[in-house]
């Protein structure tokens, strides 16, 4: 059974796109930063689950792409967030970085 908040995301290019961005998203920062700044990222996207997220302390811990990508997926499957919502503003950080 498919997941309807991954619906068209569930295809290989589309798990790959995610991958790159998420590496994107700390390119040209030590391993640490970039970790830091996907962090960030999800972080960010909590409040998009549910409004009652907004300004609770929510602790994400730097991660890496592999770790980054799962915990997305987790946030989409999970807690509700709009795997089209959590791309484009993916896809707006890497963008917003450069």
């Amino acid at each position: 059974m498919q997941d309807a908040r991954i619906g068209t995301f569930d295809g290989l290019d589309n798990r790959r796109w995610l991958m790159e961005q998420l590496d994107a998203l700390g390119h040209g920062l030590d391993e640490r930063r970039a970790g830091m700044r996907r962090a960030e990222f999800l972080r960010s996207l909590m409040p998009v689950a549910h409004p009652a997220w907004q300004g609770r302390p929510v602790k994400i811990t730097p991660c890496a792409t592999v770790e980054a990508y799962h915990l997305l997926i987790a946030m989409v499957s999970g807690l509700g967030v709009m795997m089209e919502t959590a791309a484009r503003r993916l896809e707006e950080a890497v963008r917003a970085q450069r």
